[in-house]
């Protein structure tokens, strides 16, 4: 081991005495490692140390912790080939991004490495080769971020890549077994359903409800194709159904529509915002989720598995890029943004040592090392076989362990053991280098580089370039198959295309004309049950003509029979007497009759004219009852409690108040009898003083005589 060993970015483990994050399995020379990375893609398994095992064992007891404690359990699902042909298409895109970054990973030093984020924009800033190297960085890592989110939609169904919408006709005109075959998700769903929907069979329908979870409403309906035609119901949360049976549904339809297999298709973001409260909403026997992202902490998710801990079931490929991440979790943002936006320079610097793009550069790396398992697969039949083989025939390990869900999701454990997670540089630029190349599938050349912009232009141009070699394939199939009757004439699937479009503009027309026959045939049946309708009077009336025609015939046949006899002159003289009487009597009964009606008459006037009075005094017995109602009501008011209280208060106060009155009055009369006597009485001494007066100076008067008038009072 030399110094540059121990510098370099990826140094052997051998330091370490252990694993790191991307370790690399080097010994000493070139040769050894040439060999060890020949000896590796031979299939033999890289032999790891015991402080390995350990960390792979302590791995997994973890992950079994995290599923007890979240609920989240996942189940081993394979890729359909179509899906694998879109991953080679993009591994193939990406691999010479990928080759460049390994050979640029391999010329730094770790000191280099070091100094490069405290240095960078430093060098941004002084040197203009530096500048482009960013910026070639940066799109790398655009493209790397672009892979990766493709990579991650093929895994739940391949339309999604397409950004428009989907025709309703499409998705219910396909057959279940094709659409399938586009996803592995939708594979094994499909054969989930079929199975549960057995066993509501062979169990007399119990209720059997599922919740179904996707990322959207393009995924919503996708699923929603694959089960229509089903014996079950179901709803779509998120969007209108893709096709409602508006027919009429008898009474013990209605009574087994409760039972049977149901299913709710909801969105991820809808289940999250909104509570799932309903009274069958916490018994769902299991919560099935197409999103691998799923947060079994959302207060929704919670409150749904709170009466019943249902387990949540998430699909995962075998081998491809979502499995790698349950191997190789993303790193922690510790509550920070991890995805930056490259805006300038310091954006695009933070952007090369971002941990996140670290990750994903990682499991690229990594699938491109394990892609050669898909080739492997596809030789030995062994997606076929797949089903049977993990869970048995019509999923029977599945619905054995569903209470059991740990063992469902320990089925991982034996596709875990044939990742390979710790690989040589050598090893990887070799199977990049063997994805990579500038023929693929068959003889492709590529005439301009990748770029952000042209990725997915390169995309559509090879997945064009791998239908033209399908197209090709199938014409030497097909002509050598009718070389012998037809010779040289092959129909490729250019002409088969174009019978089926004829089909299909046949089919439209025979619709239009089936829809124009069915308007014609609601007319005429309307005009039949118009003519029914006049059938059955015209026979109603035959039937009461025929009925009068029978009891004139008997009465023709009647005077048949008197006129063919002849009369006796004694029966017609009886008869005569006869008739006499019966005339009396109807005169009679005529007169009684006259009489009746004359009374009935004289009756009737008298009623009326006693019912009008009765009708006017019980409209004045009504008024009275209503006025007595009044009183009552007033009298067993609560005021009438305090009425005596009140008046015995009112008679005081009215006493009281004559009593003051005639109190000042007598007062007043008091002070004005008394101003008058002492009015009287000063007049009075006045007088006598004023005669006393007058006879002072006479002496031979008394001084004291006294007036003989009377004295005034």
């Amino acid at each position: 081991m030399n110094l540059m060993d121990m510098l370099s970015v990826d140094p052997p483990s051998s330091i370490y005495g252990g694993e790191i994050d991307q370790p690399s399995i080097y010994e000493e020379g070139e040769a050894a490692a040439t060999a060890t990375a020949a000896a590796l893609d031979r299939g033999i398994v890289p032999q790891q140390n015991l402080n390995v095992v350990n960390n792979n064992a302590w791995d997994v007891a973890s992950s079994k912790r995290n599923a007890d404690t979240s609920g989240i359990y996942y189940i081993p699902t394979s890729l359909t080939e179509t899906q694998i042909v879109l991953i080679q298409i993009l591994l193939h895109l990406i691999s010479e991004t990928l080759i460049n970054e390994v050979k640029l990973r391999r010329k730094k030093t770790s000191i280099d490495s070091l100094l490069e984020v405290s240095s960078m924009s430093t060098q941004v800033a002084a040197s203009g080769d530096n500048d482009s190297g960013v910026n070639s960085r940066v799109k790398n890592v655009q493209l790397i971020f672009m892979c990766f989110d493709n990579l991650l939609t093929i895994n739940n169904h391949p339309s999604l890549l397409v950004n428009h919408f989907m025709p309703k006709r499409l998705l219910l005109s396909q057959p279940t077994s094709s659409q399938a075959l586009m996803s592995g998700k939708l594979q094994f769903f499909n054969k989930l359903i079929d199975s549960v929907l057995e066993k509501s069979r062979l169990s007399h329908n119990e209720h059997y409800p599922i919740l179904v979870v996707a990322r959207n409403n393009k995924e919503l309906e996708l699923i929603e194709g694959l089960i229509i035609g089903k014996e079950l119901r179901y709803t779509n949360s998120g969007n209108l159904k893709l096709y409602d049976d508006k027919r009429p549904v008898n009474e013990e339809e209605g009574e087994g529509a409760k039972k049977g297999v149901f299913l709710n298709l909801i969105q991820t973001q809808q289940l999250y915002n909104n509570y799932m409260n309903k009274p069958t909403s916490s018994s769902y026997r299991f919560i099935f989720s197409f999103d691998s992202k799923i947060d079994s902490t959302n207060p929704s998710i919670e409150m749904l598995r709170s009466k019943h801990a249902c387990p949540i079931f998430v699909p995962i490929p075998i081998y491809s890029i979502e499995h790698l991440m349950l191997q190789m979790p993303e790193p922690s943002s510790g509550g920070f943004d991890m995805d930056i936006d490259v805006v300038n320079d310091a954006d695009a610097v933070a952007s090369l040592t971002n941990p996140k793009q670290m990750w994903k550069l990682k499991l690229l790396n990594t699938l491109a090392v394990n892609f050669t398992k898909f080739n492997h697969a596809l030789h030995n039949g062994w997606q076929s076989r797949f089903y049977y083989d993990t869970y048995g025939i019509k999923m029977k390990f599945f619905h054995e362990n569903i209470m059991h869900p740990q063992r469902i999701d320990d089925l991982f454990t034996t596709f875990n053991d044939e990742l390979v997670l710790h690989y040589s540089d050598d090893r990887l630029l070799k199977k990049l280098n063997t994805i990579y190349g500038k023929q693929i599938f068959g003889a492709m050349e590529l005439g301009q580089p990748l770029t952000v912009d042209n990725f997915k232009y390169q995309f559509a141009e090879l997945l064009a370039f791998k239908l033209r070699e399908m197209n090709l394939e199938m014409d030497e199939v097909q002509g050598e198959g009718n070389k012998e009757q037809k010779g040289d004439s092959e129909e490729g699937i250019g002409q088969k295309r174009l019978i089926t479009t004829s089909k299909q503009v046949h089919f439209d027309e025979d619709e239009n004309t089936i829809a124009e026959s069915y308007h014609k045939l609601r007319k005429l049946n309307d005009d039949a049950n118009i003519v029914d309708r006049k059938l059955a009077r015209v026979e109603n009336d035959l039937h009461k003509f025929s009925e009068k025609d029978a009891e004139l015939e008997n009465k023709l046949s009647q005077l048949k029979s008197i006129t063919e006899h002849s009369v006796s002159q004694s029966l017609l003289t009886t008869q005569s007497t006869q008739l006499e009487n019966l005339r009396k009597e109807l005169t009679d009964l005529q007169q009684e009759y006259d009489r009746l009606t004359n009374e009935t008459e004289d009756l009737r006037i008298k009623y009326q004219q006693s019912s009008s009075e009765a009708v006017i005094e019980s409209q004045k017995q009504q008024k009275l009852q209503l006025q007595l109602e009044k009183i009552t009501n007033k009298m067993q008011s609560p005021g009438m409690a305090l009425l005596p209280d009140l008046i015995y208060k009112d008679t005081l106060l009215t006493n009281q108040h004559r009593l003051d009155k005639l109190r000042h009055q007598n007062k007043f009369l008091e002070s004005f009898y008394h101003d008058q006597i002492e009015k009287v009485l000063v007049e009075r001494q006045s007088i006598i003083e004023s005669s006393g007066g007058a006879s002072v100076g006479s002496s031979s008067r008394p001084s004291n005589r006294i007036s003989r008038d009377s004295t005034p009072f």
